[in-house]
């Protein structure tokens, strides 16, 4: 089944008297029990399409669905859970008290509530200050109890907005460990991040998004070997021409190593041939996400 579903899907906004197109037709089929990441600038319109899938903004047009479900469906909220970018709880009250509170929408079995929070609270190595006042904890201690809250019901769902932003190494790896553990009951979680080594880690299908439209989606490891770079080591004789051209660095004294894609491949082969530039070592590099992320923007600037 389709956890994420959504067919030509457009938001628009009024800012100053202005129509802006937050999302331009976005068709995105997310199958269920995967991790998804969701890549794009700042203004690419990833908020606003993960407000969509929780129903707290309305389309213009087009259609989603959500475990084949409409996002406005009462139904179908309980199988979602969500981490904001910026997440917000009282600091008045205790870890256990808040989460507590958030519980009790779901269950009324105290019993089972405790033990469900104290398990997520022990998880997260913070079943010691459960009953300390949020107004003490460290940004990464708040930001573990905010996921726990998303997670208490058991969602099949789990939406993360920049879920390590800010947060020192070790917190980090707790919370990508969680992640991948969640992934091994059978659920769906939909990455936002900016981490692009933290997708790269964690996920088995990337969508670029870049000024409201859909770039590329699909499984990582096909659309980074789709995307597979050379690079080339010659002989800096004669090539003054050539390395201004395409750049690269200095790879030994008299030697220099030139990437180039798939798509210039052809034209700078020959250009060697033609001028008579040695080369010292042809080779295959798959592109890091970083590269793959670049490089897709920049088609489209």
């Amino acid at each position: 089944m389709r956890a994420i579903q959504t067919s030509s899907l457009v938001k628009t906004y009024k800012k100053n008297g202005q129509k802006i197109t937050a999302l331009k037709g976005l068709n995105l089929s997310v199958e269920e029990g995967n991790i998804v990441g969701f890549l794009g600038r700042n203004g690419a319109g990833k908020s606003t399409a993960i407000k969509l899938f929780l129903g707290l903004l309305k389309p213009d047009s087009g259609e989603i669905r959500i475990f084949d479900k409409n996002p406005d469906d009462a139904s179908v909220r309980k199988y979602i859970g969500y981490l904001p970018e910026v997440s917000y709880l009282d600091a008045d009250f205790s870890a256990f008290e808040i989460l507590h509170f958030f519980g009790a929408f779901f269950t009324r079995d105290k019993k089972e509530l405790k033990t469900r929070i104290d398990e997520l609270l022990n998880d997260f190595g913070l079943y010691t200050f459960k009953d300390m006042k949020l107004s003490t904890f460290s940004k990464g201690m708040l930001q573990k109890v905010a996921i726990i809250q998303a997670v208490l019901h058991c969602p099949r769902l789990l939406i993360l907005d920049e879920p390590t932003a800010g947060l020192d190494p070790i917190s980090q790896d707790e919370i990508r460990r969680f992640v991948r553990k969640e992934k091994t009951k059978g659920n769906t979680i939909f990455l936002s991040s900016h981490y692009l080594d933290e997708v790269d880690d964690l996920c088995d299908q990337i969508g670029v998004l870049h000024k409201g439209e859909l770039l590329r989606f699909g499984d990582k490891n096909k659309l980074i070997q789709y995307r597979t770079n050379y690079e080339v080591i010659i002989k800096r004789n004669k090539a003054e021409d050539i390395i201004k051209k395409y750049g690269g660095e200095k790879y030994k004294e008299d030697e220099h190593i030139i990437p180039v894609s798939d798509r210039e491949k052809p034209e700078f082969l020959n250009l060697l041939k033609q001028k008579g530039i040695e080369v010292i070592e042809y080779r295959r590099r798959a592109e890091s996400m970083a590269d793959f992320f670049l490089r897709t923007i920049g088609e489209e600037r």
